[in-house]
């Protein structure tokens, strides 16, 4: 999901997005088994079971055998389906999820490192890092390595998000070498550290991703005799934290094998999906996409089975930065709550996600600091034509029925220079761009309301503007009620 700091375009089509997600038989259809089927595995009861069904269903028991939930729905209709060696839980009024899927990590190449990392992701303050940290320096004892490699960037700490040093690292570590790489383009470590890399302190700091990859090259990873207790950690603590199954992009034969062999002898908590594709491998440029559009056919899908199999091919990069890899991609807790807004908006107007693609008009993340705050800089006339190609290409692509504006960059992106959102939202105006285009305004004006009453009436007047717009579309788009 990318985050707005630039203005959004939401376009409704028939355009779908394809979601990973965990199946739930529906209650209505599976809250009665026949007697002759096999009782169940397990029963968790008295809890409130988030099914993620059509309707978002919070039942109150699920039935499961094998690796199959076989059944959802009341107390009343799911405990009787116990047999005599059904386990059974009681889950206290506590919530269940189905488990959770990423789509895109890199967790194969990450049991490598496990045993060295402490991750950061999602931690609040510097004051929590450093006391991870440091307790992590007294689990291994003096001399051992410490690091974490990305998934964070000092941002995000509410307390102090200044730059680490060596300094402050050599002073907070003194008997370890301890390396930080922040998301993928900024990296510190303390003189310990660099002596062993082999690097200086000039190297540290934003190096963006070419240097980073320099950098963690260096860094010690689990000998061939330690890389299953790695990885084997490494599963458990993504259990902890509910993720069931994720996605690989360029799975290691090796290790493979060895998430295979966990599968053969029970041991694999998680269901692997590899991603294929020669990436940035095939080369830059058109001759790197004709590389790599050739190595297609080669690669081989749906081998496997239910735990580690070859599902799809994966795109590279070819020409660009990746915003990920660039110090002012960094998306901000506020701007996720942003697209909340707009995601549930849309489910008030009836409006199905799947549906529809959101895109920004500008694809730069320029900010200005003021005190400890980074805000977002409106973008000039050269930002925006320097990346009208890409959204025009997105706009043949998705072939949309509607697009609506989200603020004013937007509507004068692409309706027109004079247009104003405050005389004119709402309304339906024919496009060469779609069937029609219209304009309302930008969640953010919403969280910039004084109060909550006028935060309320903002919202409910955003949502009438779209419920406008849903009148104008096929049924086909509109949700179920």
């Amino acid at each position: 999901m990318k985050s707005i700091h630039g203005e959004a375009a939401v376009t409704t089509s028939t355009w779908k997005m394809i979601l990973a997600g965990a199946l739930f038989l529906s209650a209505a259809a599976s809250s009665i088994l026949h007697a002759q089927r096999p009782a169940p595995d397990l029963i968790l009861s008295n809890g409130k079971i988030i099914t993620v069904d059509e309707k978002f269903t919070i039942a109150q028991a699920v039935a499961i055998r094998g690796d199959r939930v076989v059944a959802v729905g009341s107390n009343q209709a799911i405990t009787p389906l116990a047999g005599p060696s059904t386990r059974t839980i009681d889950l206290k009024g506590k919530a269940l999820i189905p488990g959770l899927i990423d789509n895109h990590m890199h967790l194969l190449r990450g049991g490598t490192s496990w045993k060295y990392e402490v991750r950061l992701d999602g931690v609040a303050t510097r004051k929590q890092a450093m006391a991870m940290l440091t307790e992590r320096t007294k689990q291994v004892g003096p001399g051992q390595w410490v690091y974490t490699l990305g998934g964070f960037a000092r941002e995000q700490f509410s307390d102090d998000p200044k730059a680490f040093t060596t300094a402050e690292l050599d002073k907070a570590f003194p008997n370890n070498p301890v390396a930080l790489q922040e998301s993928y383009y900024r990296f510190n470590a303390n003189s310990q550290a660099l002596k062993m890399m082999g690097f200086d302190e000039k190297a540290m700091g934003d190096v963006g991703q070419g240097g980073v990859g320099r950098l963690a090259a260096k860094l010690p990873l689990a000998t061939k005799d330690e890389i299953e207790a790695s990885s084997l950690g490494m599963l458990k603590d993504m259990n902890r934290w509910g993720l069931t199954a994720f996605g690989v992009p360029g799975c290691d034969k090796d290790l493979v094998q060895m998430y295979r062999k966990w599968e053969s002898n029970n041991q694999l908590n998680a269901r692997v999906f590899c991603i294929d594709g020669a990436g940035g491998g095939g080369g830059r440029g058109a001759a790197g996409v004709d590389n790599t559009i050739a190595q297609i056919a080669q690669i081989k899908k749906f081998q496997g089975d239910d735990y580690v199999d070859d599902i799809f091919y994966g795109e590279g990069v070819y020409g660009g930065g990746d915003p990920m890899f660039l110090v002012k991609s960094d998306p901000k807790p506020e701007d996720l709550v942003l697209w909340r807004r707009v995601g549930l908006a849309l489910a008030q107007a009836g409006i199905e996600r799947k549906r529809i693609y959101i895109t920004n008009i500008v694809k730069h993340f320029n900010s200005t600091q003021r005190g400890k705050l980074r805000i977002h800089k409106k973008p000039n006339a050269e930002e925006i034509a320097a990346c009208r190609p890409w959204l025009e290409a997105e706009i043949t692509r998705v072939r949309p029925k509607i697009i609506v504006c989200l603020g004013a960059t937007a509507a004068q992106a692409l309706i027109s220079r004079e247009f104003r959102v405050s005389r004119a939202r709402g309304e339906l105006m024919k496009s060469p761009l779609a069937e029609l285009i219209t304009a309302t305004v930008h969640p953010s004006s919403i969280l910039r309301s004084p109060d909550d009453e006028s935060r309320h009436a903002a919202m409910k007047q955003f949502v009438e503007d779209l419920k406008k717009i849903a009148r104008h579309l096929p049924s086909s788009v509109l949700k179920r009620k």
